[in-house]
């Protein structure tokens, strides 16, 4: 965060020209992504050059990822995973899952109309796909956006970061770390944790 201390305080140019307000340099970002546009959208709105908004997006960027990724951008370990099992076998008298993971469309109505057809689903508007993973508490565990409106829940699995975490073996690891497998359900050991999802998944 230290890299990005001077882009929030400084006042003034080389050139002693005041510059954007603190207020300007974090709002300006914060609509863009709202309003799903590129920054220099609002360039004129907050009285900055194009190259000034872009800077403003990538500082706040790196900004948000500095100050949350020890505690919220990273991957579950093996404590984190025995607590989520605990949640749910406490909350729904089941062992071994990890949470419930599925995807929802957000529909886009700016979306360019050389993207619409990729970007259009089984209904007739363009979306973009959020595919989530969480545990009873609404604590995100997994989370990715952007995917074409035109793939369903099954290809979105397909190429997600988690899918191949779980293909790779390390999600089995952590675990075997946890101490959570193999677990019994009715009179059936089971070796592995599942997610709870709907019937376009895999078993």
């Amino acid at each position: 965060m230290n890299a990005n201390i001077p882009f929030y305080t400084t006042t003034r140019t080389i050139s002693g020209k005041s510059v954007a307000s603190l207020e300007a340099r974090l709002l300006l970002p914060l609509k863009a992504y709202a309003y799903g546009v590129p920054p220099h959208c609002f360039a004129d709105y907050f009285q900055m050059s194009f190259n000034f908004t872009s800077e403003c997006c990538k500082h706040f960027d790196l900004t948000i990822f500095t100050v949350y990724k020890e505690e919220y951008l990273r991957l579950p370990t093996a404590e984190d995973l025995k607590s989520i099992v605990a949640l749910h076998k406490a909350k729904h008298k089941v062992d071994g899952m990890l949470g419930s993971l599925d995807c929802t469309h957000t529909y886009w109505h700016k979306c360019p109309v050389a993207w619409k057809g990729q970007y259009q689903g089984r209904n007739s508007a363009p979306s973009l796909v959020l595919k989530a993973a969480c545990d009873h508490n609404l604590y995100f565990w997994h989370l990715s956006y952007g995917h074409c409106g035109c793939l369903n829940d099954l290809n979105i699995l397909n190429r997600s970061p988690l899918y191949n975490y779980m293909l790779e073996g390390q999600l089995y690891q952590l675990e075997q770390e946890a101490n959570i497998v193999p677990f019994i359900i009715g009179n059936e050991s089971f070796e592995k944790a599942f997610y709870l999802v709907d019937g376009i998944y895999p078993q």
